[in-house]
């Protein structure tokens, strides 16, 4: 048997072929696993309804406008307040007059009493509560006809943070921080 040997055209040849299949090869596990961003909603150019207002202990935070620029829809907020004065009562105020949330489906966790003061405590509004339907379309809007009272333990000034999310998760909104 005579042996074969390759001559200069056949190696090029094959090394031309060879080429782009190392090139797909090594391309193709990068894509293989990848898998895109599931649409989530995005409450970050949300508003505030303006600077919280203050009279002795109490503080009054005006409703929010919720801002949905996702590609998520948005179903039920929760509203984180963070305060460096311990919260000592929290109430819901529709027109102005105290208005009992819990009978609306909203809660608080914990709940701010005399008894047992808290810096921080969240709201969750369910989709579909009374207060108004929390479903927030991507691309729309939501204004809250509520505004939100706190009660604190003493005059002394308290540096305020109040929080927005979707209860379907995203990015949140993050009011002005304020000291009131």
């Amino acid at each position: 048997m005579s042996a074969l040997t390759p001559t200069r055209r056949s190696v090029v040849h094959a090394a031309a072929w060879s080429v782009p299949a190392v090139s797909v090869a090594a391309m193709s596990p990068a894509f293989a696993g990848s898998t895109p961003p599931a649409p989530a909603p995005d409450l970050s150019t949300s508003s505030s309804g303006g600077t919280p207002i203050r009279t002795g202990t109490q503080v009054e935070i005006a409703a929010s406008t919720i801002i949905n620029t996702g590609d998520a829809t948005v179903t039920g907020l929760v509203v984180r307040f963070e305060s460096s004065e311990p919260v000592t009562d929290f109430e819901l105020l529709v027109f102005g007059n105290p208005f009992p949330y819990a009978s609306l489906g909203i809660t608080l966790s914990p709940t701010p009493s005399a008894a047992n003061p808290v810096n921080a405590f969240s709201m969750t509004i369910p989709d579909g509560t009374s207060l108004g339907q929390v479903r927030v379309l991507p691309g729309a809007s939501w204004t809250s006809p509520a505004n939100q009272r706190l009660t604190f333990g003493s005059t002394t000034p308290t540096t305020l943070t109040v929080t927005a999310t979707a209860s379907n998760g995203g990015v949140a909104f993050n009011a002005p921080v304020t000291t009131v």
